[in-house]
């Protein structure tokens, strides 16, 4: 279960999107508590899920990061089975 399942009271980023690459899909979650920064998770469309282990101050750092990532490494790198 991913962290936007589990918990209801997470505040999510108006920035929250997907993105596709071909047949592939990364959903790119951005969200807090009241009290705390931004957490990134990008959830592939195996339900795959990454966390970051650092939060962000800012929710347009967070989904800068996710962009960059995702066009450095690919979106198949956060599937579970790497298809190809």
């Amino acid at each position: 279960m991913t962290q936007e399942e589990s918990d209801p009271d997470l505040i999510h980023s108006d920035l929250e999107t997907t993105r596709t690459e071909g047949s592939h899909s990364v959903r790119i979650c951005i969200y807090r508590s009241e009290d705390s920064d931004w957490f990134l998770e990008l959830i592939a469309g195996d339900g795959s899920s990454t966390v970051w282990p650092e939060p962000f101050q800012a929710e347009e750092a967070a989904l800068g990061e996710a962009i960059l990532t995702i066009k450095e490494e690919g979106i198949l790198s956060f599937y579970a089975a790497k298809a190809h």
